[in-house]
């Protein structure tokens, strides 16, 4: 068996996140281009292997999980075998509203399930589905404007949430807010938008010295120390890092200036400056910078593994700062030069070449699904489908863990 597995946020109107939709391609007894002729197994096989391999609430760090049901899935009741506080059943936009799904459908809302209508246009066909869901999922690009309108307008009093899927831009984004749509999915969030006067708020240039300071060729430590203190956070966080199963301690370490020691300069330049991204994302939204870790992450182990590299703190870096001009809203090359990071790190990022920016791509191009793009990039860089899952998904529960 071959599978993708990604995960794809839905997000509220406060750009928190909502739930995650999980993204799949399945290749198994059918061609390689990921066209799916079975889906049913394909569903079967993601939900399966999702929820009793790898653990639903861990992939999704304890959000609703949207996966993708056909007909015969439905009718088969796959989805009781599952927690319904973790799952949303997406109901694919070529289901026919049989009495046979009406009757599975009705069951699943029974038992505590929520229900999404996926693409959905308001025909014959689907109204019957209408009354039975929760969700009602809006293909923002390319239904017609007057439609959504008349299904925005014409919903009853205990309508259904309206979802607007494939938003783009900020501005798609406010105009379905306007609509009162109350979820929204898509890349829009990912968009930079830079704005060259802005001012970095103080708190956030306060993190960028700080990278700034990790990065020199001789540092402090006492300084280091000092500056570390004087945020309870950071200084928590770190603490909680050094005494955490990544390092193995046997006893607690109660002072920052010992924790420094311990981890030695090439851990806290990887370490500093991680935590500093955590403590920076005030503004946008926490997705962020969850996607900047796990990239991070699958850069470190990718080199790890597959190139043998001993600077993997280098290639974490990379891909901690790879959207680190979205999060701000700043050029990269001004973010780049604030934070004197050294030319191994900033150089792909400038340049746009290297080994490190084929990595993500790829996962630029995973994060969304576009799986021809990440079978290319595999191909490039000597990656099989099975292993770019397995480190996706280590990458992951990594950043979970992390983040709890």
């Amino acid at each position: 068996m071959k599978q993708f597995i990604a995960r794809q946020p839905i997000f509220d109107h406060r750009m928190s996140v909502y739930a995650y939709e999980l993204l799949y391609r399945f290749d198994g007894e059918h061609n390689f281009a990921g066209t799916l002729l079975n889906p049913d197994r394909a569903s079967s096989e993601t939900v399966m292997s999702t929820f009793h391999s790898l653990g639903i609430e861990k992939i999704t760090g304890g959000k609703l999980a949207f996966i993708n049901f056909t007909s015969n899935l439905i009718e088969a009741g796959v989805a009781t075998l599952f927690p319904s506080r973790y799952l949303v059943v997406e109901i694919l936009e070529d289901v026919m509203a049989t009495p046979a799904v009406l009757k599975a459908c009705r069951e699943l809302k029974q038992a505590g399930y929520m229900l999404a209508l996926d693409d959905f246009r308001n025909t014959p066909e689907r109204r019957q589905l209408l009354a039975l869901a929760d969700i009602i999922k809006v293909d923002w690009l390319n239904t017609p404007k007057h439609e959504i309108e008349q299904l925005a307008a014409n919903l009853g009093p205990d309508k259904p949430i309206l979802l607007a899927e494939k938003i783009e831009t900020r501005e798609m984004f406010d105009k379905a807010l306007a609509m009162h749509f109350s979820l929204f999915q898509g890349y829009f969030f990912s968009r930079p938008t830079i704005l060259s006067e802005k001012k970095v708020e103080p708190l956030m240039v306060n993190y960028l010295r700080l990278i700034r300071l990790v990065n020199r060729k001789e540092v402090d430590f006492t300084h280091l120390a000092n500056i570390i203190r004087r945020d309870v956070v950071l200084s928590y966080r770190l603490l909680r890092l050094v005494n955490s199963v990544y390092f193995g301690m046997r006893y607690m370490v109660k002072d920052i200036q010992h924790g420094l020691a311990i981890l030695g300069m090439k851990e806290i330049r990887k370490w500093i400056s991680l935590l500093a991204m955590v403590g920076i994302n005030t503004g946008k939204t926490p997705e962020l910078v969850r996607m900047s870790m796990i990239r991070g992450r699958f850069l470190e182990v990718y080199g790890q593994l597959h190139l043998a590299s001993e600077n993997t703190e280098v290639l974490f870096m990379i891909g901690l700062f790879s959207l680190i001009d979205v999060i701000l809203e700043q050029p990269m090359p001004e973010l780049m030069a604030q934070m004197s990071v050294p030319a191994e790190v900033s150089a792909p990022l400038l340049t746009k070449n290297g080994m490190e920016v084929v990595v993500l791509d790829m996962l630029a191009s995973y994060e969304q699904g576009l799986w021809e793009e990440v079978l290319d990039k595999c191909v490039q860089l000597g990656l099989s489908e099975q292993n770019m899952t397995r480190l996706y998904l280590d990458a992951v529960l990594w950043c979970n863990e992390f983040m709890e």
